[in-house]
């Protein structure tokens, strides 16, 4: 009779506890990732797809942002890496977050585990990315180099997040057009002139640096209707102080 009322008590006891459980967490997280998916055309979002268990069964829920942080839209690509102080660069996968500038290394796709990196350079899409780690207005980025009008001109290649980068990101609502975060690309260009580094752009200073009258030079930028986050139109205002 006490085995059977201890018995009683115990089982009474068991399932208080597991109801308190559930009450208390009536649902859990078991794995929480990123993803890229394509829409019909093609275009790719950012996807945080987080498993949980409500209530004993599983649930899958997506919150979606518009493109994505990284290099052309690929979580991970392949890359060779050349590390400060080493000789030979070394062959992998590199995540580009182009928000942060922010480079993670891998040896192969199928490892779970990366590094955080900070190459002298990369080669990536056949681009090869440099960085200027001694230049302070460089030393935040990754960049492509090309001639133009006989200057050797500088793209970082970046990323414009619209929320608060700060912040977490929020997704947005699937059936609604509004997205609370979305990414887009904003490349800035910096060119090496008389031994200093300027950022091009239509303020006074940068014209005045080329020796060209102002006025002139924003008459001329705004006929032109140029765009600086446009290559083409950075060429054509490179060419045009440059005369």
């Amino acid at each position: 009779m006490f085995f059977l009322v201890c018995s009683n008590l115990l089982s009474a006891q068991q399932y208080d506890v597991m109801t308190d459980i559930i009450e208390q967490n009536p649902e859990y997280i078991i794995d929480e990732f990123y993803e890229i998916e394509r829409d019909k055309k093609g275009k790719a979002n950012l996807v945080l797809v987080v498993k949980s268990i409500l209530n004993g069964s599983e649930k899958t829920t997506k919150t979606y942002y518009k493109g994505t942080p990284f290099f052309k839209d690929i979580e991970w690509a392949k890359a060779t890496v050349k590390m400060p102080n080493q000789i030979n660069s070394i062959e992998g996968y590199v995540s580009f977050n182009q928000v942060f500038q922010q480079i993670k290394f891998k040896r192969s796709l199928d490892l779970p585990t990366y590094q955080e990196i900070v190459p002298e350079y990369l080669t990536l899409d056949t681009l090869t990315l440099v960085t200027f780690p001694d230049d302070e207005l460089l030393a935040n980025g990754y960049y492509t180099t090309t001639s133009v009008a006989g200057l050797i001109v500088l793209k970082k290649h970046s990323k414009y997040q619209r929320n608060n980068p700060n912040q977490n990101l929020k997704g947005y609502v699937i059936d609604k057009p509004k997205f609370e975060a979305e990414f887009e690309d904003a490349p800035e260009f910096y060119v090496f002139k008389d031994e200093k580094t300027l950022r091009i752009e239509k303020d006074n200073y940068f014209y005045e640096a080329f020796g060209v009258d102002k006025k002139l030079a924003k008459s001329y930028f705004k006929k032109q209707k140029l765009n600086l986050k446009d290559e083409a139109d950075v060429v054509l205002l490179l060419g045009f102080l440059s005369k």
